[in-house]
C-alpha cells in the first residue's frame, strides 16, 4: 500500500485549495498577413512568415517578462501540478506565501500596465511612421475613444485569487441510491489520487532535471549558481511543503539534493585551478543518487 492509497480525501481537502490565476498580454509580435502573402507569392513558396511587433518602445515586454518571473516562482515553488493547463494544488503551509508574492506582484503589474496606457497617445502617433508598410491601425486602440481604449486594455490580465476547494469524496448533493452513489465516491478518490499523483510526478521530473544537470556538469564550459544550488534550494522548499502524502522516497530525494546542495562550491567550480575535480565530483554525487532512485 502506497502512500497515496493511504491518503484520505477528506485530510487532502484540508491540507490544500485548488487556484486557477490567469496572466495574460497582447502579443508582442503579430503576423503581418498583407507582408506575408506578398513574400509568398514573389518567393513561390509558404514555408515563409512575416512577423512585426507593433508596440516596439512601449513597456509591454517589461509586463510580459513579469508574467514569466510569477509563473516560474507559483509553478515551480508554490504549487504543484493538478490539472495540465488548469488549476494548481496549493498547500495550505503555502498559502499565506502566495498572497504576499501575488498580491506584490499584483501591483507592479498595474504600475506597469498604467504606464502602457499613459503612452497609448504616443505609441498611436509614432506607430506610421515606425512601421512603414506594416502599419495596421486596427492594432492599436482608438487614442480619443475611452471605449476603445477600455478593449484593448482589457486584455491585460492578472487574476490570482480564484480558490476552489478539493472535492470531497462524500460532498454529493444529488438524489441516487447506494450503489451510485459508492461508484461516484469511489470514482472521485480514484480522481484525487491520480491528480496527487500529477503533482509528485513533477516533483520527481525536477529533482531528475536537477541531477542530471549536475551528472553532465564535467561537459559544461560555465557554471551556473542557478544550476547548482537555486532550482535545488527551491525544490527543496517545494517538497516541504507540499509532500502532503509524506512520501518517504520523496523526503530522501530532498535530503539528497540538500546534502549536495550543502557540500558543494560554487566558486571552487568556477575557479579554474580545481573546478575539473569538483565539477566531478558533483558529477559523481549526482549520479549515486539517480541510481537510487527509479526515475
Amino acid at each position: 500500500m502506497t502512500e497515496l492509497d493511504k491518503l484520505d480525501a477528506r485530510t487532502l481537502s484540508t491540507s490544500a485549495l485548488l487556484v486557477d490565476y490567469s496572466l495574460s498580454a497582447p502579443s508582442v509580435s503579430k503576423k503581418a498577413k498583407e507582408k506575408t502573402t506578398e513574400v509568398r507569392r514573389k518567393e513561390d513558396t509558404n514555408a515563409v512568415s512575416v512577423n512585426k511587433e507593433p508596440y516596439m518602445g512601449t513597456n509591454i515586454k517589461d509586463i510580459i517578462s513579469l508574467h514569466s518571473e510569477v509563473r516560474k516562482v507559483v509553478d515551480e515553488t508554490l504549487t504543484l501540478a493538478w490539472e495540465k493547463g488548469g488549476c494548481k494544488l496549493l498547500p495550505m503551509t503555502n498559502y499565506q506565501k502566495y498572497i504576499e508574492y501575488m498580491t506584490k506582484k499584483k501591483d507592479k503589474h498595474d504600475e506597469l500596465v498604467q504606464k502602457f496606457r499613459n503612452n497609448i497617445p504616443v505609441m498611436v502617433a509614432k506607430a506610421p511612421d515606425r512601421m512603414k508598410d506594416l502599419f495596421d491601425e486596427g492594432d492599436y486602440p482608438d487614442p480619443d475613444c475611452e471605449v476603445s481604449i477600455n478593449n484593448f486594455m482589457s486584455k491585460f490580465k492578472f487574476d490570482y485569487e480564484n480558490f476552489f476547494p478539493v472535492p470531497e469524496a462524500g460532498d454529493f448533493r444529488v438524489d441516487v441510491n447506494s450503489g451510485a452513489m459508492d461508484d461516484l465516491k469511489t470514482g472521485l478518490e480514484n480522481m484525487l489520487k491520480k491528480r496527487l499523483e500529477l503533482g509528485k510526478n513533477s516533483l520527481w521530473e525536477r529533482g531528475y532535471d536537477i541531477l542530471k544537470q549536475w551528472q553532465d556538469m564535467p561537459n559544461k564550459a560555465s557554471v551556473s549558481k542557478t544550476t547548482v544550488h537555486t532550482n535545488a534550494e527551491n525544490l527543496i522548499k517545494l517538497i516541504d511543503s507540499a509532500n502532503i502524502t509524506n512520501d518517504r522516497n520523496l523526503k530522501r530525494l530532498r535530503d539528497d539534493l540538500e546534502l549536495i546542495v550543502k557540500s558543494t562550491n560554487i566558486e571552487m567550480l568556477r575557479d579554474k585551478d580545481c573546478r575539473s575535480m569538483e565539477k566531478e565530483l558533483l558529477s559523481k554525487k549526482a549520479g549515486e543518487v539517480l541510481k537510487k532512485f527509479d526515475f
